[in-house]
């Protein structure tokens, strides 16, 4: 499966590195910060988990070509488990797609997205630490406002599920969270 995702990846930023798109794009790089909601999680054989708000940052590298754009994110969320002091962390590595809906003599760009990608979970409960990476997938929309000609500040909300990852004994437990975020994009 890591294969697979990373050839779909590789394959992604292949054809935005490519001939006639290239030359189209322009490149852009942005990072975010924002709170992380993590929902319950039903614990096979152990019941419902319940997790504070967190928070979550990312950083990503991508191609703009008139209302698409396409990059790859990195991203670290933190999340405590109420009434057990541990935390669970998700590190992710996102393929991501957008569609700008430009608005005529506006600094205002709504869009959409989508990605898939690896998330590594790092669940600290219990005696010693689990990792186990699992498939990831977002989806989310925003806006952007330009307030300088190569620079904006997008304002997103991003629901993020993966597969159920595994815990010690073999149990496995649930994984999405809503993640609200600011963050600035500058384009080069």
């Amino acid at each position: 499966m890591k294969r697979y995702v990373a050839g779909t990846l590789f394959a992604l930023l292949a054809l935005a590195g490519s001939g006639s798109v290239a030359s189209a794009a322009t490149p852009y790089a942005t990072g975010s910060l924002g709170l992380a909601m993590l929902q319950d999680s039903d614990v096979e054989f152990a019941g419902d988990r319940s997790y504070n708000t967190g928070y979550s940052l990312s950083g990503a590298l991508g191609l703009r070509s008139g209302e698409y754009r396409i990059e790859g994110e990195l991203g670290y969320q933190q999340n405590g488990i109420e009434s057990l002091g541990d935390d669970v962390s998700i590190l992710s590595f996102f393929g991501n797609g957008y569609l700008d809906f430009e608005m005529a003599s506006s600094p205002f760009t709504p869009y959409l997205t989508a990605g898939f990608g690896l998330a590594s979970i790092d669940d600290s409960s219990g005696p010693g630490s689990v990792d186990d990476t699992v498939f990831a997938w977002q989806l989310g929309a925003g806006v952007g406002y330009r307030f300088a000609d190569n620079m904006l500040v997008d304002v997103r909300y991003r629901y993020l599920g993966t597969g159920d990852p595994e815990l010690a004994g073999g149990r496995e437990y649930s994984i999405d969270t809503h993640n609200l975020m600011v963050g600035l994009r500058v384009e080069f």
